[in-house]
């Protein structure tokens, strides 16, 4: 059974209501984000860059399996910071990034990735 923690979900709110077209996603999570953006007829196809092979794995065998949708869901693996540049980002319609665990480590992750040149940011 997955439990999902309220606060992370309404964190995501504004992220699922923008997604639209092309979504690009750096970090999966449990895969919430995606499932909710293929749920949504403005959205066309989802892909995911992450860099945990273990989560991958387990969001393969037992997560996926439920999605009911035959749009396309693509998952990349590797480090978001190899994908954050222009030529990468401008591919997707909505870009989402959600690759820090907690405000512990998040602040660090953010602050790193605004420094790399090519960023955008809506």
């Amino acid at each position: 059974m997955i439990v999902l923690n309220l606060t992370e979900l309404e964190s995501m709110g504004e992220g699922i209501e923008k997604g639209h077209g092309k979504c690009l996603t750096l970090g999966l999570g449990i895969g919430v984000l995606p499932y909710l953006w293929l749920l949504k007829d403005e959205v066309d196809c989802v892909t995911v860059v992450e860099i945990n092979q273990d989560v991958i794995d387990l969001f393969e065998k037992h997560i996926r399996p439920q999605f009911r949708t035959a749009k396309k869901l693509e998952i990349t693996h590797g480090d978001a910071f190899d994908y954050y540049n222009e030529n990468f980002l401008n591919q997707f319609d909505y870009v989402y990034v959600d690759f820090w665990e907690s405000s512990g480590d998040g602040l660090g992750l953010y602050t790193r990735l605004m420094k790399k040149k090519g960023y955008r940011t809506t």
